[in-house]
């Protein structure tokens, strides 16, 4: 399942500045019902990551954050890429170098070579991860297409905290002990959040095939849409044994 935490920081001159670290290992350590087999955290100036891990692919090999060659790019991950032992021999063939045979690695190095959105366009998965790139002096919060992995935010003045769970996120320091009485009504009404909200005041749900853009330098967040359903309608441009077998093929790629 594995969860990931972290906190970005839009100035260092603050409370949550000085005590960063300690602030990402208890929400990192409220995450380890998700990932019991591995803990990791990458601090550096302006950012503090972390991750609990459940190992499923290379169970040895997988620790994170996980950087690119250099140490400039560097990730946290929860999820997982169905196709990227593809993408991975795409990569390899573009001149990156691997040291695991993880899925996580892949992303660091195709944020590389096909920049975010390139990256997550690619990507057949479910996932949330973070990338911080600090040449950009940017970090990227993305989410899958249909929301399967969960990540939540909140952005105030010292800094932008993320997390998989809400417990998690609360121990930022970023968020009061309140309700959100509109999301708890629209809960109540619907049976689920229909919006962004979520049930504690300030936090906010990133929505499915979304990217939110942070820059270290002015604090400014930005959230864009990478993916959408393709337009309804019936199709007149393929007969129906073609089309069943079109369907055939998506479904034993699917199942494989």
């Amino acid at each position: 399942m594995c969860g990931i935490a972290g906190l970005l920081l839009n100035t260092t001159a603050s409370s949550i500045a000085v005590d960063r670290s300690a602030r990402l290992d208890t929400m990192v350590d409220a995450l380890t019902h998700r990932g019991p087999d591995d803990r990791g955290t990458r601090v550096e100036d302006r950012i503090a990551i972390g991750m609990r891990r459940l190992s499923i692919i290379d169970t040895a090999g997988g620790h994170q954050p996980i950087p690119n060659e250099d140490g400039t790019v560097w990730i946290v991950y929860n999820g997982e890429c169905y196709n990227f032992l593809e993408l991975r021999d795409e990569l390899i063939s573009a001149g990156h170098r691997f040291t695991t045979r993880s899925d996580t690695e892949v992303m660091v190095h195709g944020y590389e070579q096909w920049g975010i959105r390139g990256l997550a366009e690619r990507l057949n998965g479910i996932f949330a991860f973070c990338i911080w790139d600090s040449n950009a002096r940017k970090a990227f919060l993305v989410r899958d297409r249909l929301g399967v992995k969960p990540l939540y935010y909140c952005s105030r003045t010292p800094a932008l905290g993320f997390s998989s769970e809400l417990r998690s996120l609360a121990h930022s320091g970023l968020l009061l002990p309140k309700l959100d009485e509109e999301a708890v009504w629209t809960y109540l009404f619907y049976q689920y959040p229909p919006t962004s909200r979520t049930l504690i005041a300030g936090a906010e749900r990133l929505p499915a095939a979304h990217i939110l853009e942070w820059s270290a330098d002015t604090g400014a967040t930005r959230v864009s849409r990478y993916w959408d359903f393709p337009e309804g309608g019936e199709r007149d441009d393929v007969s129906m044994p073609d089309a069943a077998r079109e369907l055939a093929e998506l479904l034993d790629d699917a199942v494989h």
